[in-house]
């Protein structure tokens, strides 16, 4: 799996923080503190029960991808 962490000044539309494009999302300070901690985990899991295999979307190796986002003030 994947493990992302990331700080933010403010919260963004999208799927990157800070946003590459705007630079007021950006966190500058020392401490981080007031900032947001944006932590992502993404996990390619085998799925063994052919029936529920066939009810998922899975990539090309036949693995389910999972992902999880949680983000939060840092203080």
């Amino acid at each position: 799996g994947d493990l992302t962490v990331s700080y933010c000044a403010s919260a963004t539309t999208s799927d990157h923080c800070p946003d590459p494009g705007d630079s007021l999302t950006e966190c500058v300070t020392d401490t981080r503190e007031g900032c947001l901690i944006r932590v992502e985990v993404r996990y390619h899991s085998d799925v063994v029960v052919p029936l529920i295999s066939a009810l998922l979307s899975t990539d090309g190796g036949g693995r389910f991808f999972q992902r999880a986002v949680a983000t939060m003030v840092v203080n």
